[in-house]
């Protein structure tokens, strides 16, 4: 019965089906009785944040025996005490029907749900046809009105006669599912199913026990129906390209809730899905992994993680979107989602349903190409050359392709040459008043042909003025990727302002064998597009930049080089003036003491070049260093061994460490041989490496001496001597580390 005050006491909170969980853990109580009266075999009662269940066999579909359990019908527009079939009550008042959100409460499933006190207290039942040995299950949410109210679960085969299952008491917080399995018992095929009142937490005996989604049968069962359509050739044939609308309907055919419902699929590599076309209805979230593998989390209560609940006679469903991709044409796109779920009695026995294959042909198709590009560009009065490629990436014939391009009246086509796309005489040219269009008639053309066709003509206009030539393939045969049927370019009239001088030209981070060029940004009247690096001025185009700095690399250490820059505008104008001439001298490389060096000599009056040599090879005092032709041994390989002064060096052949390069006085004339190496070596036995440009070094002694060969002579086995340091060739030796 309704009353003012009971409806303010009631609750607006409403059922969130997000919240149901699994309750795994149940007590086994079988009570079989030889003389038929009811057993009872277990009931648990839980908030709708946890549940429990029973498993039935898998594919055990029979229906939901319990009807009308959400009290759906009759419908009613406000509340309504009257009949509702084909439940029967104790109450002659009749059962009490309250709409959606009467006083705040929201039905807990569909849109109506009962007050079990209608005019007082009483039992509401059914009475259904069993199978004396079979389990079934029921279920139902319950919630007090104005606080805690009970009720009684009975089942039997009369209302006068039947066992209690469950007592059940709630408070008006929220819905609350409670849930249990009957067996039948032997010789009843009748079987009563009741809900008797048993105490409010109203004055008011008319009050309280708010009942929906009442169910009793069997476990639950789901059945799964897949279609596909194509949603871009009006259903007709799919072809690579085409995009399919799959969907995928899950009923619950059972007697009792499925939970954990989840459909996987793993699509083929041939599909392509739309992740933003997935819609879930009645509940749910879906998601796609990167192996491809749709994921579909149903039901109410869903959430990205788990399966939500689909409760008896309820339908939910899942729909997406999907590419054929073109490596599909000549094959069958299989689709068979796979649903699993779990009755709500025993969430850990799985079950599962799949339906029949969808086999999906997909018919063969001609991915052609068109692809425009400008070969040269030219001053107004000029003549300038578009190309037109063509390409059929296949899997099969072009059949009856054409191709259209269409150039500016800025462009006047004068000639053409062609390669492996269409014969002149196949094309019809068209004048209009702002165009020239040619329509050319290729024919069929097979997988893998390709060619090119380059039209010249006059271009007229202003400088750096655009010309937009576009090319067209089309084919009778399908397509399955028509977005790179057209193709358009841009060629820009070349002007004949040349950039300004490039200024500030300057050299950084110099190493034996790099160097850094740096400078301002050039200015141009259409604007610099590159810059050009020369050696020195006049010389040659050593390198290019798109920016403001390059970075030249290979470079000879102790070499000295000028550098220039020249901008280059679009229309390939160079500045006029060299910039700024940058010098560059690259320090020599570090001597390293682990490396063994070659040092030679070209005198200057002679073509051949000599090895510094240790005399025979000798190991005694008083070998003589010489000049001598390269022959790569031992005595012509020198290693340096650091001194305690600064950058000077003792040096001593490969074969021995114990003889230095010496002299045995400061005279000039003083001959230069291997001497014992010293503790501590004196300045007639250090040597410092000087540069002296080109690459080449000389090497002075602690007396501020230089090895010299006399009088620059080309003499075999001539013995070097020190004598005062001058800028002179005799002087002048190049380093080389050797392996």
């Amino acid at each position: 019965m309704t009353s003012t005050a009971g409806l303010r006491g009631v609750s607006a909170r409403f059922l969130r089906k997000n919240r149901i969980a699994f309750v795994c853990a149940f007590v086994l109580f079988i009570v079989l009785a030889g003389t038929g009266t009811a057993a009872a075999l277990w009931n648990t009662s839980a908030s709708l944040t946890a549940s429990a269940g029973i498993a039935t066999a898998a594919g055990n579909c029979s229906p939901n025996y319990l009807k009308n359990g959400s009290f759906e019908t009759p419908l009613v527009s406000g509340v309504t005490t009257k009949a509702v079939e084909p439940w029967t009550t104790t109450d002659p008042a009749g059962i009490e029907v309250w709409p959606d959100n009467t006083g705040g409460v929201r039905s807990a499933l569909g849109s109506q749900f009962i007050e079990l006190n209608a005019s007082r207290p009483g039992t509401i039942s059914q009475v259904i046809s069993t199978t004396p040995g079979e389990t079934l299950q029921w279920s139902l949410l319950h919630r007090g009105r104005e606080g805690r109210d009970t009720m009684d679960v009975v089942i039997g085969t009369s209302v006068a006669t039947a066992v209690l299952q469950a007592t059940i008491a709630d408070s008006n917080v929220s819905w609350v599912r409670s849930s249990g399995a009957y067996v039948v018992p032997a010789g009843q095929t009748s079987t009563t199913f009741g809900l008797k009142s048993v105490s409010t937490a109203s004055t008011q005996n008319s009050l309280g026990n708010l009942v929906d989604g009442v169910s009793f049968g069997s476990g639950s069962c789901l059945s799964s129906v897949s279609t596909v359509t194509n949603t871009s050739n009006g259903g007709g044939a799919v072809r690579a390209g085409d995009v399919l609308e799959y969907v995928t309907t899950v009923t619950n055919t059972g007697g009792a809730p499925a939970i954990a419902a989840v459909l996987t699929e793993t699509l083929p590599a041939s599909l392509t899905p739309n992740s933003s076309s997935f819609v879930m209805t009645g509940g749910g979230s879906a998601a796609i992994s990167s192996t491809s593998t749709l994921s579909a989390r149903m039901g109410y209560g869903a959430t990205t993680t788990a399966g939500g609940v689909i409760d008896p006679g309820v339908t939910v469903g899942f729909r997406f979107l999907a590419t054929v991709g073109s490596s599909a044409g000549g094959t069958s796109i299989e689709y068979s989602p796979s649903v699993a779920y779990a009755d709500q009695l025993t969430p850990a026995w799985p079950l599962g349903v799949s339906p029949a294959a969808l086999t999906t042909p997909v018919v063969f198709g001609a991915d052609v190409v068109a692809g425009a590009s400008v070969v040269r560009s030219a001053l107004p009065g000029g003549r300038g050359t578009f190309a037109f490629a063509i390409s059929n990436n296949g899997p099969l014939t072009a059949t009856a392709l054409r191709v259209n391009v269409t150039f500016p009246r800025t462009f006047s086509p004068e000639s053409t040459t062609q390669s492996g796309i269409m014969p002149a005489a196949n094309c019809t040219r068209t004048d209009t008043t702002t165009t020239f269009e040619f329509a050319c008639l290729i024919g069929d053309y097979a997988a893998g042909a390709s060619g090119v066709m380059n039209v010249t003509g006059t271009v007229s206009g202003a400088q750096n003025s655009p010309i937009t030539a576009k090319l067209v393939a089309t084919a009778t045969s399908t397509d399955p990727n028509s977005a790179n049927n057209t193709s358009s370019t841009t060629m820009t009239t070349l002007e004949s302002t040349p950039p300004l001088q490039v200024v500030q030209t300057t050299a950084t981070g110099t190493t034996p064998t790099t160097t850094t060029l740096n400078w301002k940004p050039g200015s141009d009247n259409v604007g610099v597009v590159s810059y050009n690096v020369y050696s020195g001025t006049g010389g040659a185009v050593i390198a290019t930049s798109t920016s403001t700095s390059v970075t030249l690399t290979g470079l000879a250490p102790g070499t000295t080089t000028t550098y220039s820059i020249k901008a280059v505008d679009a229309s390939g104008n160079l500045s006029v003036d060299y910039s700024n001439v940058v010098s560059v001298t690259t320090p020599l490389a570090p001597i390293s003491t682990s490396a063994v060096y070659t040092i030679t000599k070209k005198p200057m009056w002679s073509s051949e070049t000599l090895c510094l040599d240790a005399s025979g090879s000798g190991r005694s005092e008083g070998t003589a260093v010489t000049q001598y032709p390269c022959n790569g041994g031992s005595n012509q390989r020198w290693q340096f061994v650091a001194t305690s002064t600064a950058d000077y060096y003792t040096v001593h052949p490969l074969y021995t460490s114990s003889l230095s390069w010496s002299v045995k006085t400061q005279w000039v004339g003083a001959s230069v041989q291997l001497l014992n190496t010293k503790t501590s070596a004196s300045s007639e036995q250090i040597w410092k490496r000087v540069s002296v440009g080109g690459g080449m070094v000389q090497f002075q002694n602690g007396h501020g001496m230089c090895l010299t060969v006399p009088g620059d002579n080309s003499t075999h086995a001539l013995q070097l001597q020190q004598a005062d340091c001058s800028n002179t060739n005799d002087q002048f030796f190049t380093m080389t580390a050797a392996n």
